[in-house]
């Protein structure tokens, strides 16, 4: 999947006033890949110079929200992932490879530079924080897949006029019957293997 695909399909869906890929200027892209020492990969030379979001825009989940941040907000030093502000130390266990794009509730999603493709792909991982150690699983295996599926589940939790998108009863946790027969249709499509990580949330899925 390309960036034009992707951003095709958000924008058939997309109601929002404000269309949160918009890009920033090449300089950021030029300093992190000064802070990384490295060549970026060209889908995330892309997605900074082009789709990046700028002012960070907080995406819809179940429970905590998704922030991706936008280029000046991803540092080589992560407070609170690699550094400790407080004790002003460095916290082992984070890849010097590992560039922290976003969070969900401070769970970090990164691109993983020794996971990109030949093609210059980046498969997009994320992990639970607090657990003692980083535990990262791939959630997509493109940047442009990444933007699809997080922008269609923001879609399905805000998008519909309905009193409630999630419905919590003697029947299980369920997307709401209209946001459930748009969203999973469409996870099933452009998700492949991923299609659990995105709805294995909801019952109904």
């Amino acid at each position: 999947m390309t960036f034009d695909e992707a951003i095709l399909v958000i924008k058939s869906f997309w109601q929002e006033p404000t269309f949160p890929f918009v890009g920033h200027d090449i300089s950021e892209a030029k300093r992190i890949a000064t802070e990384w020492n490295t060549t970026l990969p060209t889908e995330l030379n892309t997605y900074l110079l082009s789709y990046a979001p700028n002012p960070a825009f907080y995406f819809a989940n179940v429970g905590n929200s998704t922030s991706l941040y936008s280029p000046p907000n991803i540092q080589k030093l992560a407070l609170g992932y690699n550094f400790n502000p407080v004790t002003n130390q460095n916290i082992a266990g984070w890849n010097d490879n590992w560039i922290l794009i976003g969070d969900e509730g401070a769970d970090p999603i990164i691109i993983d530079l020794s996971a990109v493709s030949e093609n210059g792909q980046c498969a997009v991982f994320k992990a639970g924080h607090g657990c003692g150690e980083w535990d990262f699983s791939p959630i997509a295996d493109s940047l442009s897949q990444f933007i699809l599926l997080q922008s269609a589940l923001h879609h399905a939790l805000v998008g519909f006029d309905i009193e409630d998108s999630i419905i919590d009863d003697q029947s299980g946790f369920n997307l709401a019957p209209q946001p459930a027969s748009w969203l999973f249709p469409l996870v099933k499509k452009y998700a492949g293997s991923y299609y659990d990580d995105w709805v294995n949330i909801f019952d109904n899925a």
